[in-house]
């Protein structure tokens, strides 16, 4: 779990810019990685990339550390 807490870390910095914030919620037996991304007040909806892109470059990243990981993505406050 630390692991593909380390990959958010590397992709959080980027969402931060734009009032995002990416939190690991679970990590299931089946493979499936719970990821929450929540926006702030502020944040800029129109700068963040379509929900199909950011799955992908999730699971890009995810997949580094746990290849066979699908990227299951909540999004809170949109």
């Amino acid at each position: 779990m630390n692991d593909i807490q380390g990959a958010l870390d590397e992709l959080a910095p980027g969402l931060g810019a734009d009032g995002f914030e990416l939190r690991l919620e679970a990590v299931e037996p089946d493979g499936r990685v719970r990821i929450a991304l929540e926006a702030g007040p502020d944040a800029c909806r129109d700068c963040l990339v379509p929900d199909e892109l950011l799955v992908s470059i999730l699971e890009s990243s995810v997949r580094e550390r746990m290849p066979d990981a699908r990227v299951v993505l909540e999004k809170i406050g949109f």
